[in-house]
């Protein structure tokens, strides 16, 4: 398989992934709202070889804490996400490296 093969390929599963999983919910929000994509995210992610009560528990972990920092409103998230970005408490790649003592860091390690 070539390389304009092997990305067809995965056009193809990812309209297959789309008809058969992503029509069962509010896709929309996943396209306009970066909260609930990254919600849809965790969700698909830290369910991944472990049990669901601990995947849940730690899902639930991750968005409670960035409930505390971005808040629930869509519009407010937006402007705290920018606000955090700006204010260096989201890092830039070359800052991961320093980021023992960010909030919300520590928050996510409780």
């Amino acid at each position: 398989m070539n390389l304009k093969q092997s990305f067809k390929a995965l056009e193809e599963f990812g309209k297959l992934y789309e008809r058969e999983y992503l029509h069962r919910i509010a896709t929309e929000s996943l396209t306009t709202d970066w909260f609930s994509a990254f919600d849809f995210f965790l969700g698909h992610t830290y369910f991944q070889g472990r049990r669901d009560a601990l995947s849940l528990r730690f899902k639930e972990a991750a968005m409670t804490t960035l409930d505390e920092h971005f808040g629930s409103d869509p519009q407010t998230r937006i402007s705290r996400f920018r606000d955090a970005i700006h204010s260096g408490i989201i890092p830039t790649d070359h800052q991961w490296n320093t980021w023992t003592n960010n909030p919300l860091f520590l928050d996510l390690q409780r």
